[in-house]
């Protein structure tokens, strides 16, 4: 299991989730945060950064079900 984590301008959440419909992302949490990181490269200042994670397991709350 995979756990993705986009930090993108408030303009382009749209474009993103519709990206990640497209590959098969149907669980999206959406906050509002407020930073800025170090400029380099060519892109525009605040494009942003896609993480990727490994999971190792997880856990419902409700049930304690645990995935992996």
């Amino acid at each position: 299991m995979i756990m993705l984590k986009a930090i993108v301008r408030p303009n382009r959440v749209d474009a993103v989730k519709e990206a990640l419909e497209k590959i098969g992302v149907s669980v999206l949490t959406v906050t509002e945060v407020r930073g800025h990181g170090n400029q380099k490269g060519t892109g525009e200042i605040g494009d942003g950064r896609i993480f990727v994670l490994p999971v190792i397991r997880s856990y419902k709350i409700r049930t304690g079900e645990m995935s992996t």
